[in-house]
């Protein structure tokens, strides 16, 4: 066995270390086995908050304000018996247009659209919410819209290229009639 001379004992010291704390190896591969995992630490920092007192807006000359209640809670709102939370309507959609028994037609209804100066209506595309053939000239059919929106833009489109005809139809209890009563 050779043995290493003293002065070149640190050197060798100092590579095996590098050599062992590197991997030593190609660092190329995925073998589990030969990879080293070290455990992640990850600092944890606490931010410090300073609450700010709320600011009360002052009144105007000549009024006084009542006190607010900082104890409210929503158990304390009160709601009409026969309110109804619910954000949408069940609606009857209804189209009976004789001068098409025969022809064939596509139903369209959309939510957004735009009137023009001209007054012509031009939809916006990504808002249709109805796309249906329509038979015999008729269309009966449930929808579920929103409360918050009263009218919406119909059209009927040809399949021979004619333009659309368009009418805004407006909900009226629970309905939207074409053409309109």
């Amino acid at each position: 066995m050779k043995t290493i001379p003293l002065p070149h004992l640190p050197l060798s010291l100092l590579l095996i270390l590098a050599l062992t704390a590197c991997g030593g190896g190609s660092g190329g591969g995925s073998d589990e086995a030969t990879q080293s995992t070290l455990p992640t630490v990850t600092p944890t920092v606490t931010p410090t908050v300073t609450p700010t007192p709320p600011v009360t807006p002052a009144p105007s000359p000549g009024t006084t304000s009542a006190p607010a209640q900082s104890g409210q809670t929503t158990q304390d709102l009160i709601a009409p018996a026969d309110f109804n939370f619910a954000p949408d309507q069940q609606v009857t959609l209804k189209v009976e247009l004789n001068e098409l028994i025969g022809q064939r037609a596509y139903f369209s209804l959309y939510q957004d659209y735009h009137q023009h100066q001209d007054g012509s209506l031009s939809p916006h595309y990504g808002s249709r919410i109805v796309a249906t053939d329509i038979s015999q000239g008729k269309l009966n059919t449930q929808l579920s819209l929103t409360k918050d929106q009263g009218s919406y833009l119909a059209e009927i489109w040809f399949y021979d290229g004619r333009a659309p005809l368009q009418q805004v139809l407006q909900v009226e209890q629970s309905q939207l009639i074409w053409p309109s009563p």
